[in-house]
This record gives C-alpha cells, sequence and structure tokens, in this order.
C-alpha cells in the first residue's frame, strides 16, 4: 500500500461534484471582507443568557458576549441593533442576540415548550447557523429547586432522583435530536454545580458541605449519562462541570483564590457591581451564584476548543491577559492559569468513532490487464433523519492508469464482523472529460474491506476490488 498525493484542485473539483463538502465540524461564511465570521446558535439558561437584560450582572459579560465582542464569532444582531419594535425580540429572546434562544425558565418547562428549540431550527435555514451549543440541565437542580432541596435534605428517595435524571436527559435529548435532524453540528455542555458557589457555601440553609456534596455526587452521576448520549450522537461534550471544579473546588473542598493571569481571583466573594463596593476580582456577580466576566471568559475558551476540535473553525484561545482586560483587571505578568486547570482541549471529550472514518488513499494491482490503478475511499458519518443517529456513508474516486479519474457517489457500505465492510458503487462518472457526460454503467464493488487502528487512525488492511463498465471488467486486491 502506498499513499498517493492528489493535486488539491482536483480534489475539489471530485467532492464538490459528489457532495462530498460536508460539514464535519463548525465552519464559519466569509463576510465582505474575507474574514470568517461562525453564525452560532445557542439552547441554554441563564449561565448563557446574555448578562446585559439582568440588572444582577448587567456589568459583567458571559461566554458569548465575549466571544461574540472579541472574536470572529457571530450569534446574530441584537434586538435594537435589526430594528426590532421596542428593541425586543419578546419571549423567550427578549433583548439579546438573533440566534441565542438560551433563556431562564422554570424547571418544569421544556425547551420545546418554550419555543426555544423551533426557534433556533427555523434560523438553521433561514439564517445559515453554522454551529449550535446545547448548554441545558441546570435549571432542573439548580439551588431554588425542588430537586436540589430533595437531595439536600436526604428527603428525595433514590427512585426520584432517578427520574429527575431521566426526565432531565430526555429533554436534552429530545432538543439534541431535533437540532441535529437540520444537520448542523452540535457541541453539548453538560451541567454545572452550584455547590461550591458563595450563593450557597454562605447560605445558612445550605452550608453543610456535606449536603451539598449529596447532589454533586447526582451531578456527576447525570453528567456520566451526558457523556454517553454525546457519544451516541457522536457530537462533543464540554465539560464544565469538571473544569468548576479545578476553578472553584467541590462543597468539601473549596477553592479560596484562583490566579489567573498572576491576578488573585477570589472565588468564594461575590461582586456588587458598579460603586463603592465594586469587586471585579471576585468570582461570582451580586447573586453570588453567576460566574462573573473572569470565569466566564475560561467557559469560553472551552467553547472555542471545541469549535476548534474539526480544526475548522481555527479560533484562537482568549489569553489570560484578554480575560482580564475584559474584567477591567490587570495582568500580573504571567500566566497562572493552565498550570492549576491543564489544557483547555482536557475539557472537551469528543467521541470514539464507531467505525472507520477518514480518506483514505492507496494503490492496487489490477490482473486483468496488469497495470496499477490508484483509489481514493472517505468514509463519514452523516445523520440519520429519522432518529438524528450518525450513520456511515461512504464514496469513491478511482483514477485509472490513463489518468481518467471516475467519481462515485455516496452510498451507505454494509458490514459484518467476519467479513468486514461490502462498499458497492453505482454510477460512476469520468469527470476528466469536458463536457461530463452522463455515464451510469461503471460500477467498483469491495468486498471483505478490512481495517486496523494506529494511534487512534484507521486504515485498510485487506479487500477485493471489482471495477466493471460494460464489458470492461477489472480485479485487483487491497493489501
Amino acid at each position: 500500500m502506498g499513499a498517493i498525493f492528489v493535486p488539491i484542485d482536483l480534489i475539489m473539483n471530485i467532492l464538490l461534484r459528489c457532495g462530498l463538502l460536508l460539514l464535519t465540524a463548525c465552519v464559519g461564511t466569509l463576510t465582505a471582507n474575507a474574514e470568517p465570521r461562525l453564525k452560532l446558535g445557542v439552547l441554554g439558561d441563564s449561565l448563557s443568557d446574555e448578562y446585559f437584560e439582568d440588572s444582577t450582572r448587567a456589568y459583567a459579560q458571559n461566554w458569548l458576549q465575549q466571544l461574540a465582542t472579541a472574536r470572529m464569532v457571530d450569534p446574530g444582531p441584537t434586538a435594537a441593533a435589526a430594528g426590532q419594535p421596542q428593541g425586543t425580540w419578546g419571549p423567550p429572546r427578549q433583548t439579546g442576540y438573533a440566534y441565542n434562544w438560551a433563556a431562564v425558565r422554570p424547571p418544569w418547562r421544556s425547551l420545546v415548550d418554550t419555543g426555544q428549540v423551533t426557534g433556533l431550527i427555523a434560523q438553521v435555514a433561514a439564517d445559515g447557523i453554522d454551529c449550535a451549543v446545547l448548554a441545558i440541565g441546570g435549571n432542573d437542580f439548580n439551588p431554588y429547586s425542588r430537586a436540589y432541596a430533595g437531595i439536600y435534605y436526604g428527603t428525595w428517595s433514590a427512585a426520584r432522583i432517578r427520574a429527575q435524571e431521566r426526565r432531565t436527559l430526555a429533554d436534552i435529548r429530545t432538543a439534541l435530536v431535533a437540532v441535529r435532524r437540520t444537520g448542523v453540528p452540535v457541541i453539548l455542555v453538560n451541567i454545572l454545580d452550584s455547590g461550591s458557589t458563595p450563593a450557597l457555601a454562605t447560605f445558612p440553609l445550605s452550608a453543610d458541605a456535606t449536603k451539598r456534596q449529596r447532589v454533586t455526587a447526582v451531578l456527576s452521576d447525570l453528567n456520566r449519562q451526558l457523556r454517553q448520549l454525546a457519544q451516541t450522537y457522536q457530537i462533543p461534550l464540554v465539560d464544565w462541570f469538571g473544569l468548576e471544579q479545578s476553578l472553584a473546588g467541590t462543597p468539601t473542598n473549596l477553592v479560596p483564590v484562583l490566579r489567573l493571569g498572576n491576578t488573585p481571583i477570589l472565588m468564594q466573594q461575590i461582586d456588587p457591581g458598579p460603586g463603592p463596593g465594586s469587586n471585579s476580582t471576585a468570582g461570582y456577580v451580586a447573586d453570588g451564584f453567576h460566574p462573573n466576566t473572569t470565569i466566564q471568559g475560561i467557559f469560553a475558551n472551552t467553547i472555542i476548543a471545541a469549535l476548534n476540535s474539526g480544526d475548522n473553525a481555527k479560533l484562537p484561545f482568549f489569553t489570560e491577559a484578554e480575560i482580564l482586560q475584559h474584567a477591567g483587571l490587570p495582568y500580573g505578568g504571567i500566566d497562572t492559569l493552565l498550570t492549576r486547570i491543564g489544557s483547555y482541549t482536557n475539557y472537551v471529550i469528543l467521541p470514539v468513532p464507531l467505525e472507520p472514518t477518514g480518506s483514505f488513499q492507496f494503490t492496487f494491482q489490477a490482473t486483468n490487464p496488469p497495470a496499477s490503478w490508484r483509489l481514493q475511499i472517505d468514509l463519514w458519518n452523516k445523520v440519520n433523519p429519522r432518529n438524528a443517529i450518525p450513520n456511515l456513508v461512504a464514496a469513491a474516486q478511482l483514477i485509472r492508469p490513463d489518468g481518467a479519474t471516475i467519481v462515485f457517489p455516496e452510498t451507505p457500505p454494509r458490514s459484518s464482523w467476519k467479513n468486514g465492510y461490502t462498499l458497492a458503487f453505482k454510477h460512476g462518472t469520468n469527470v476528466t472529460l469536458n463536457p461530463i457526460p452522463l455515464d451510469g454503467q461503471a460500477t467498483l464493488v469491495i468486498r471483505d474491506l478490512t481495517f486496523f487502528q494506529t494511534n487512534g487512525n484507521w486504515q485498510p488492511s485487506g479487500g477485493m476490488i471489482t471495477y466493471r463498465h460494460g464489458a470492461e471488467k477489472l480485479s485487483g486486491v487491497v493489501d
């Protein structure tokens, strides 16, 4: 087997004709000045809702605001910028960004009930949304909910806790499936734990760290199930739960001071906002529950890591100096955050491919007549419109010894545990002819195609190839 290097213009031509220019990660569009603008839709709660819509945190910026103002991320215009009457979109978006459907909602109402899911879905086609972030579930366990109180005080049985987990998972799955059916990539964010926030740690009715740890254990289990959900749907999961523990600790082991750019961030203090008592170094805003600008800037970097996971967004991380600048704080001269939390990519859990995916280029020797042929097979996951679960599809291009390139459109492969994959391609077209003729005679069948993995990369290891065009029949072996 040998590597084949096909000119990029030829590959692009072939992929365009086959319809293979897939959105494998979140890819931005181009503005008039050729700068990429990634149109980002959001489904979430008050952590993702624009802070400027609430007086208790209007002086701070959340992760989406920081991406919108300081990175090439486009969550749409605000209602005022879009010229909406009275400067509002109406509920649930209110005055914020057009593509941001995150909003405070009661724990008993789902995203579907509030119109958030259907609203974002409509924008995928109408506005060309490139990617969606799904960050919900926290409301079901917020410190003022029945769930939090029931777990904290031990009045909820194990069965009732499991029922609440199932309800939350069902709501997230419903939203995820609905958005994935549009074909837009989705980034799933897991659920934060409020047990380490000053709102709970300093409040007499929730001051028992051991009881708060009970809720942490339930959320840990729920987030484990969310990881399985992300694996099933083959989407990245952003681990805000784990990041929060790295930043703030756990209820029984709180972190009082976090050093960001060598500037102390006081994780058990609140920032009351503008005025004599203003404290931008506090980890949380006035309610003691929502993270302040600095912590939200760190969250933003994990979203950037997820957006970059397909090497298409290519957004630079916020530096520690930038995050501090967003909060009006001085940089302390050296970076200190990553020494504590590690790489931002540690908090993006990518799905393990269930089947071989990628672009495979190799040669094979035809036996009738003897000649060297070149073959490229493309395997990727395509969302099933019925259940939103990705299924494997394949396409191929065959380069004949005379230089002619035969392109075959996508088809679902068949597989068996014993024999490997069978790929049957029909309606091959010779794209090197001009004009390109309509030709349905060429077929390509690859039987018993097997793969092996090296360092996480799939490689074909064997198979039988048969190419037919009319009376012409050629065969060869993948080795």
